[in-house]
């Protein structure tokens, strides 16, 4: 961070960052982080992973990567999040002591260097209970904003997990969430969130995610994301599979990767309908508006997982809107944001291959009627999803904690 700078310091902590530019996975943080530049003087501090720089900077922002382990074992972030990680390999639960003391240990370094008026955590365990960390350190001249985005609120749900949230929310100075079910959530925990502190994922509503009349739609369903439980991946190839005989030409195209790819390719074979399956691993965002504009339908079968973890916003439900693909979604409560079902969008209101083959069954057989949801769809998310009223809020938040 420039040591001459007039505007307020910002340091952001973060699990997963960008390795590259276009990186889907972590986009979010990034994004946000890129257009608050103009207003603050950033440093990002995020883990390392084998193969990344230490220091650079991407699309102008300065970014710092601790290393917590020996580099080839450094492998508990990126690529389905940390949660998962976890789930897919316990043994990197001895990881997790050693991650913790190098994020405090690498902030409180960079907290001295002086200069950074507010920290924004992102995802409250570890990042906020670190942020809380350097602000002891800073000796109370640093506040603290953290944002929830779900994994954090909803995974390892249990009594002692939830008495540290309740814990680590009571000392932060200022929390947001991007979903209403999530303010309530944390508001169960003992931490008054107001409505303003909602401030959803944004996305690029008038220049990427837009919808495109020359491009026609094809025969396929369309899910994105990452490939972990909550996702429901398991639930949308079992109702292909219902519905398969009926419709020849259809198939499914999957854009994204993680710890669940494997098993799902092999769900897939099982269920007979793997060479209709198109699994396409991690693409880059600009590459996404073309696959929404040519689907019939983007399907995002969300639901709890075994752990208690659940979607905490849905941007790539916004995203396909965007571009007018009729969408069908999971009910959980963060989604109830973003559609409202039978008009905007459709929602089935449990985990169930029949139900979601009987929604897709509907709409494959009403062109008329994806075309109202799609136009519906876009109207509804224009405007209170872009990016340009996202950084707005998220920019004032800190600003005013600066000051």
């Amino acid at each position: 961070m420039s040591a001459t700078s007039a505007k307020p310091g910002l340091l952001v902590l973060t699990s997963t960052y960008p390795r590259y530019a276009g990186d889907p996975q972590p986009a979010f943080v990034h994004e946000l982080t890129r257009r608050l530049a103009d207003r603050f003087d950033i440093d990002v501090l995020a883990p390392h992973s084998p193969g990344l720089a230490r220091n650079e900077v991407l699309d102008g922002v300065q970014i710092h990567r601790f290393a917590y382990a020996p580099e080839r074992l450094e492998d508990l972030a990126y690529d389905g999040g940390m949660l998962n990680r976890l789930r897919a390999r316990p043994l990197r639960w001895l990881l997790v002591p050693l991650y913790l003391a190098a994020m405090i240990i690498a902030a409180r370094r960079l907290a001295r260097q002086g200069g950074h008026s507010v920290i924004h955590a992102h995802w409250l365990l570890p990042q906020g209970l670190a942020a809380l960390f350097c602000r002891r350190v800073a000796g109370g001249r640093v506040r603290v904003l953290c944002t929830l985005h779900g994994g954090d609120l909803y995974g390892l749900d249990s009594r002692r997990t939830n008495h540290l949230r309740t814990a680590i929310l009571k000392r932060l100075d200022a929390v947001t969430v991007v979903s209403e079910a999530m303010r309530m959530r944390v508001k169960a925990l003992g931490r008054d969130v107001a409505e303003g502190a909602v401030i959803p994922m944004g996305t690029d509503l008038s220049g990427r995610f837009t919808p495109d009349p020359a491009v026609e739609r094809e025969p396929f369903l369309l899910f994105v994301g990452r490939l972990v439980k909550k996702k429901g991946v398991d639930i949308l190839l079992e109702a292909f599979a219902l519905l398969a005989d009926d419709h020849a030409d259809l198939g499914v195209v999957i854009a994204g990767d993680g710890p669940e790819r494997t098993l799902l390719e092999a769900h897939a074979e099982t269920l007979g309908v793997r060479d209709r399956v198109r699994f396409m691993g991690s693409i880059p965002n600009e590459r996404l508006p073309d696959l929404y504009r040519r689907a019939t339908a983007a399907i995002f079968p969300f639901r709890q997982d075994p752990s208690g973890d659940q979607e905490g916003f849905g941007l790539v439900a916004v995203e396909a809107m965007g571009c007018e693909c009729p969408v069908i979604v999971g009910d959980v409560p963060a989604v109830r944001d973003i559609v409202t079902s039978g008009e905007t969008g459709v929602s089935i209101g449990a985990a169930s291959p029949t139900l979601l083959a009987g929604a897709i069954g509907e709409l494959l057989s009403n062109s008329e009627r994806r075309l109202i949801l799609g136009r519906a769809g876009r109207s509804g998310v224009v405007g209170k999803f872009d990016w340009s009223r996202t950084a707005r809020a998220y920019g004032d938040a800190l600003a005013a904690l600066a000051r």
